[in-house]
């Protein structure tokens, strides 16, 4: 397993990884956004490649002038589970922060995503409160 910055060329294969994301979740994410963050430079995108084939991916936002990253998103597609590919994804990503002079990265996730809870607490995440997430979709 390889873990590299994604390309362009992985538009497709990581729109598909994203669906299951949103099936599972009901996040949304257009393909305008994957790409923009392939290309743009506040982003980062990170993939675990296994055979030629995405198993997981790693979305986040860059802030070095805050000294500040965000996780977006870690997903694993379900057959490469337990072989410790989000570990390489998120090592990967701290490793680029801390390269980058960033030195905290803040994330979110549901009460209830209790493997993501124990993933983050390996990796010594502190944890804040829990709060609402409020939204509302605008008629447009």
């Amino acid at each position: 397993m390889i873990i590299r910055k994604g390309k362009l060329e992985d538009l497709k294969e990581l729109m598909e990884i994203l669906i299951d994301t949103i099936k599972s979740k009901g996040e949304t994410y257009s393909k305008q956004w994957v790409r923009a963050c392939l290309i743009g430079n506040k982003d980062l995108v990170l993939v675990a490649e296994e055979n030629g084939d995405i198993s997981g991916l790693l979305i986040a936002e860059l802030w070095p002038e805050k000294n500040y990253s965000y996780l977006e998103n870690l997903y694993v597609r379900p057959e490469f589970r337990r072989k410790r590919v989000a570990y390489k994804l998120m090592k990967e990503y701290e490793n680029i922060c801390k390269k980058g002079r960033m030195d905290m990265i803040s994330c979110l996730t549901l009460t209830d995503n209790l493997a993501m809870q124990k993933f983050l607490k390996k990796f010594n995440y502190e944890f804040g409160p829990a709060f609402y997430l409020c939204r509302k979709n605008l008629k447009i």
